[in-house]
């Protein structure tokens, strides 16, 4: 489950013809703006995707990102135990070379880390968001942890809706703590999807979020390409497929901070057929 807002058929189709290969009877379902564009209508006809319409974004405080979990919980609510597993990803900058869903539990919600060489304090993005939405008092409590990717979340159906909820409820109280101590209309300033959920792993994690290590499931490259001694660690064999810090991962994230990779997959999917 993503969101696909805006974006072009060219950029949604590595995501979209990776998540069919590697998952021929699962659900896709991406948030979209209503009417889609003739080609990616097209696209998803093909690919069997769903389209989320969400049209109450425009009514909520904010950019789509910080409220997309209010309608990735509305479409599980109304699938209520069709689903055993979901994936929240991001979809522009994703592509699948596994079944993300072959997890050996029954119950699990898992968030991914990125690359060990940086911390919320010493990258600048994270640091910002973190400040910019709670503090910088906060900020000095998070400057040595790790940072994690919101971007990809997965777990059972159960557990992502406990996360999404718990998000719900942080996303209103910040909303009304900001309008009413801060008399700005603060909603509509701030990115808050990835300052959000990091304070809710590192500070309230009453629900059982467990981080993995970049390239276990999920390979997030975006750090990880930036670093001189951290991208030795991404390798890429014969096949095409990606080695992130020797695991296989079933997602690469952020692949399009590499110019090489962008080209790589921008060509494998151009006319890929499922």
């Amino acid at each position: 489950m993503g969101t696909a807002t805006g974006y072009s058929v060219a950029q949604l189709s590595p995501f979209v013809k990776s998540a069919r290969g590697f998952h021929p009877d699962d659900d896709i379902a991406l948030i979209v703006n209503m009417p889609l564009a003739s080609d990616v209508e097209a696209l998803f006809k093909e690919y069997g995707v769903i389209s989320l319409s969400f049209q109450a974004s425009s009514l909520i405080p904010g950019p789509v990102q910080n409220v997309r979990y209010f309608r990735y919980a509305d479409h599980i609510l109304e699938r209520a135990g069709e689903y055993a597993d979901v994936f929240l990803a991001d979809t522009r900058d994703l592509v699948f070379q596994g079944n993300v869903f072959q997890v050996d539990r029954e119950s699990y919600l898992y968030c991914f880390l990125e690359d060990v060489h940086f911390t919320i304090g010493t990258q600048h993005d994270n640091a910002n968001w973190i400040r910019h939405v709670y503090s910088d008092q906060l900020l000095r409590e998070l400057h040595d942890k790790r940072i994690i990717c919101w971007g990809t979340v997965l777990g059972d159906a159960t557990s992502i809706m406990r996360f999404l909820q718990k998000y719900q409820a942080t996303i209103n109280l910040l909303w009304l703590i900001q309008h009413f101590e801060r008399n700005k209309d603060f909603g509509h300033m701030v990115v808050m999807d990835q300052a959000i959920p990091t304070w809710i792993y590192y500070k309230s994690n009453d629900i059982g979020i467990e981080a993995k290590e970049n390239g276990n499931i999920v390979g997030t490259l975006g750090l990880t390409v930036m670093h001189p001694d951290a991208i030795k660690n991404i390798s890429q064999d014969a096949d095409g497929i990606l080695h992130v810090y020797g695991h296989r991962p079933a997602v690469i994230h952020q692949y399009d901070r590499n110019a090489q990779l962008q080209a790589f997959y921008s060509s494998k999917y151009q006319q890929e057929k499922p």
